[in-house]
């Protein structure tokens, strides 16, 4: 911890800006509602207290905060049972990121009269969380956001409050916004509470993809539509649609917000270079992401879903849907996805030493001096580099083969 302050939460002040997740859990439990989420400079939400209300340093929101009790999950399996799957609905799939799991699920609690809690843009391009009643305004919390969801000071709350009314709730976020939401909710109440997280690579700055959006589109406003995982080109293909009516595709891995955030990490939230939420144990009853790594005799050129399932209430849910025929399974293995995604095995990221130049070149709106002097050397260097090891490796591959022939021959 390197500083305290009278405007920060006496959590954060403990914490600091390191370990902060912006899950908004100490502002939801607040007894005096004193703490508000605020979009920070670097474009990552983090609490402060309302000028309006004073705090009385009663403390609870250190009871409240995730990364300050860290511990393992009660109730969870230790090592998840591992699904690949995929909606059987062909155009629930198409429209998803990868398998359309989510929207199973949440037809699920849906057809039950509950209540689904995800995220959705809003008009300035922000995503943020609400609930939803209807399966007409469920395309809607569809699609990988990628960006930091806005969770407002009641949300949990309000959540809280419909529980104890028997209503059935269904919420998906990231780990650490599912452990946010865990520790408002005591566990005599989550009976009817399915908690669904996503397998989580860290969360890029709001304010760097403003300002890719501003600098590659001339300005947000100019944007009818926007998606991270249309499948046109790739099953990760971002697609923007201008009022004018013209249409951008690239895929995720060509494209130089979505290489410098999620491939090179330089806009990743502080605390996602050491998640503390992403291996297992994991928070969810269900945990679902892209299954990389998936055996190809499985394959769906749709996408493929990995599904963790992760406590009783989770298995019994999945087995609902297999019985109903809403989704096609394939029986995997922990190891087979941890093999391909260091995150779930606790792996960490090391902070690239040019992030705070990236970070300064942002808060003064200078994405195309970013793109030209940061993001396209490193880009090369990281070819070049590549390019140099693929040359090695072909000769050694050629040596080994030469070695291979003239043991033969002797």
């Amino acid at each position: 911890m390197s500083f305290k302050s009278n405007n920060y939460p006496p959590c954060f002040n403990e914490i600091g800006d390191n370990k902060c997740t912006g899950c908004a859990a100490c502002a939801n439990g607040c007894p005096q509602s004193a703490i508000e989420m605020v979009l920070n400079n670097d474009g990552f939400y983090r609490p402060l207290i309302n000028k309006d209300t004073k705090c009385r340093d009663c403390l609870r929101c250190h009871q409240f905060c995730p990364a300050m009790s860290i511990s393992k999950v009660e109730h969870q399996n230790p090592v998840p049972e591992v699904l690949a799957a995929w909606s059987t609905n062909e155009n629930t799939h198409l429209q998803s990121s990868s398998g359309g799991i989510f929207s199973e699920l949440a037809n699920y609690v849906l057809d039950k009269k509950g209540i689904v809690c995800g995220c959705r843009w809003d008009q300035n391009w922000a995503p943020f969380h609400v609930m939803i009643k209807d399966q007409s305004e469920l395309g809607a919390l569809r699609g990988s956001k990628y960006v930091p969801s806005r969770i407002d000071e009641t949300f949990y709350r309000k959540i809280n409050e419909l529980l104890k009314n028997d209503i059935l709730i269904l919420f998906c976020g990231t780990p650490c916004q599912v452990m946010g939401l865990r520790s408002i909710v005591k566990p005599a109440l989550r009976k009817n509470l399915i908690l669904v997280d996503l397998i989580c690579h860290g969360v890029p700055s709001l304010k760097s993809f403003w300002k890719y959006l501003d600098w590659k589109f001339g300005g947000r406003n100019s944007l009818e539509y926007f998606s991270f995982r249309n499948k046109e080109v790739t099953i990760q293909t971002i697609c923007a649609i201008e009022n004018s009516g013209k249409k951008y595709l690239k895929a995720c891995g060509k494209n130089s917000w979505f290489r410098s955030a999620m491939i090179y990490h330089l806009f990743l939230q502080p605390c996602c270079y050491a998640c503390a939420f992403g291996s297992i144990p994991r928070g969810g009853d269900i945990s679902l992401g892209d299954f990389w790594g998936i055996p190809k005799e499985w394959e769906n050129p749709f996408g493929n879903s990995a599904v963790f399932i992760n406590s009783a209430k989770g298995k019994a849910l999945i087995n609902d849907l297999i019985k109903a025929d809403k989704i096609t399974i394939k029986n995997s293995d922990y190891q087979t996805i941890a093999n391909h995604i260091g995150r779930i095995r606790g792996v960490e990221y090391p902070i690239p030493r040019i992030r705070k130049i990236s970070f300064f070149l942002i808060r003064i709106d200078q994405y195309q001096i970013f793109n030209l002097f940061v993001y396209q050397p490193l880009r090369f260097r990281k070819w070049l580099s590549g390019s140099f090891n693929r040359r090695i490796e072909r000769v050694s591959s050629c040596f080994r083969q030469l070695q291979a022939l003239w043991a033969r021959k002797l």
